[in-house]
């Protein structure tokens, strides 16, 4: 991570990134990134909050929201699947797919 001064801090290692993002949920703000999984750290502190690995294929895009008290990650691989954890639970991914174009989900399909 680069700040405007020209120096930068390491926040975390991985072997690939493809899509970087931020988001602000729960009053904090996170920092996103996927490759071969999709990383989550804390702005603020630089920590690292959370790893989540989808069964197969790299994490092309990542994204976060807060459905009601939870904050969930929702990371689309290159094999067209849409995957949603949860963050600071145990759950598994849940693996949304729609195979006939858009499809937009409830929170409560989501729970």
């Amino acid at each position: 991570m680069w700040s405007p001064d020209g120096t930068y801090t390491t926040i975390g290692e991985v072997a690939e990134v493809y899509c970087l993002g931020e988001a602000r949920v729960g009053g904090r703000s996170l920092i996103l990134a996927g490759g071969s999984e999709a990383g989550v750290w804390d702005a603020e502190t630089l920590a690292n909050i959370a790893t989540f690995t989808p069964d197969q294929g790299r994490v092309w895009s990542v994204t976060a929201c807060e459905l009601g008290e939870r904050t969930a990650i929702f990371g689309g691989t290159e094999n067209g699947e849409l995957y949603a954890w949860a963050l600071g639970e145990e759950s598994h991914a849940r693996v949304l797919r729609h195979d006939d174009g858009v499809r937009i989900w409830d929170e409560s399909e989501l729970a």
